[in-house]
């Protein structure tokens, strides 16, 4: 699983929304996550803290 993957999963889980939904609430473009092919480092660190999880956890999926 990538970590955009997983990012989808744990908005649907945790949030109950969307990717889309996250890009809104982040301020980020309309399809800027989506059509990523790699998520810049500070953006991991805005929605592990928004989705409240590690960092860790979204670039390997293993929990600490």
């Amino acid at each position: 699983m990538t970590a955009l993957e997983r990012i989808k999963k744990e908005c649907r889980e945790i949030k109950g929304i969307s990717i889309t939904v996250l890009e809104q609430e982040l301020g980020y473009s309309n399809g800027s996550l989506a059509k990523a092919k790699d998520i810049p480092s500070s953006r991991i660190l805005e929605i592990s803290k928004y989705l409240g999880l590690t960092t860790d956890y979204i670039l390997t999926g293993e929990k600490s």
